[in-house]
């Protein structure tokens, strides 16, 4: 995992340094910005990246400090359900940007 956490610190670092480089964010300079195979590729890392390592956080939280077998069973498979979700509408949401699907 700590290689996973370099490369979401490194991922996050770069979409920061990225952004503050954009002259204004409106969505053509976003649109145009996300078209760039590599802009689209590291933002979807970052995603993926992410979503992992909350899980990973999250799930011994939840398994050091949660008592009850079921109800610890039952919230990390609501975790783990809620971020893979939040982790694919974030990589549709930019795959439609960066192709530019209308809005």
């Amino acid at each position: 995992t700590a290689s996973l956490g370099g490369s979401a610190v490194g991922t996050g670092i770069w979409f920061f340094v990225a952004l503050a480089g954009l002259d204004g964010v409106d969505l053509v300079r976003v649109r145009t910005w996300l078209s760039a195979p590599l802009t689209t590729t590291l933002l979807l890392l970052m995603i993926g990246t992410l979503a992992w390592h909350t899980i990973l956080g999250l799930q011994v939280v939840i398994e050091d400090y949660v008592g009850s077998r079921g109800l610890r069973v039952a919230l990390l498979i609501a975790m783990k359900f809620g971020f893979v979700l939040a982790a694919v509408a974030g990589a549709i949401a930019v795959l439609r940007l960066a192709v530019g699907v209308p809005a």
